[in-house]
């Protein structure tokens, strides 16, 4: 099966989307259910808020990627703004180091 760039792109765009909806469950989660056997560590605690803030930021970087690339595809390119660069928390925190 054959695709044109531009089928290509809208197949990634879908696929982004349903990317984002997975982000979006890892957001609903609790951290801490109602049961309270369940105790959960403070390191365990930190992970998973960790989690939820990467989560977080992939979702919207994902949103904004999407964004630009439907731009294109639809001929509404726009000047470039000083893209931010997407870093991981790990990279974000070795950089001081």
């Amino acid at each position: 099966m054959k695709h044109d760039h531009a089928q290509l792109k809208e197949m990634i765009i879908e696929a982004a989307y349903k990317s984002v909806i997975e982000l979006i469950k890892v957001l609903a989660d609790e951290i801490i259910s109602d049961d309270t056997l369940d105790d959960i560590s403070a390191d365990k605690m930190r992970n998973a808020v960790l989690a939820k803030k990467t989560a977080l930021d992939d979702a919207f970087y994902i949103l904004s990627k999407i964004e630009t690339e439907k731009n294109m595809l639809e001929g509404n390119q726009k000047e470039e703004v000083d893209e931010v660069k997407f870093q991981s928390f790990a990279e974000k925190r070795s950089k001081g180091r």
